[in-house]
């Protein structure tokens, strides 16, 4: 199955469209205009506006323990995770999904963005993906879906 999505992720690398998300077939167009929106007013400020994170290296912890923001590209962990547990720890904060000792510092959203407002946001943060995370991340959101509306 994941060399099938990553055939077909390869087909849908990004072209010269100039639109967010030109070859991105499987992504929805309006709820990645909506997302885009929607990052910009709640994510930019610590993931970087266009997914980059704050700079330095993600993995290692600041003073107070917690690691930083990581980026939402390519370069960070999102696209292991699958969409059903990105919605949660968007909607809930991280903290309960801490693992180990690592402090978790993302506040929950669910008191500011509806669970549509934030699979809008995750929507557009897989344009920030290459072929082969999309792949993976589609694979594994197999067995956690986003819930049923």
């Amino acid at each position: 199955m994941v060399a099938f999505l990553l055939l077909i992720g390869a087909a849908c690398a990004p072209g010269d469209g100039g639109d967010a998300v030109s070859g991105l077939d499987g992504l929805d167009r309006a709820l990645v205009a909506r997302g885009q929106l929607l990052y910009q007013q709640s994510c930019a400020a610590c993931h970087g506006a266009s997914g980059e994170g704050q700079g330095g290296d993600w993995r290692v912890r600041g003073p107070d323990g917690a690691l930083p923001p990581p980026p939402q590209d390519s370069s960070g962990h999102t696209w292991h995770h699958a969409d059903g547990l990105l919605l949660r720890i968007v909607l809930e904060g991280c903290s309960l999904y801490a693992v180990g000792d690592t402090p978790c510092n993302m506040p929950a959203f669910g008191d500011r963005l509806s669970d549509p407002e934030v699979r809008a946001i995750l929507e557009y943060i897989k344009t920030f993906w290459g072929p082969e995370e999309r792949a993976i991340q589609a694979e594994a959101s197999l067995a956690d879906p986003f819930p049923s509306p």
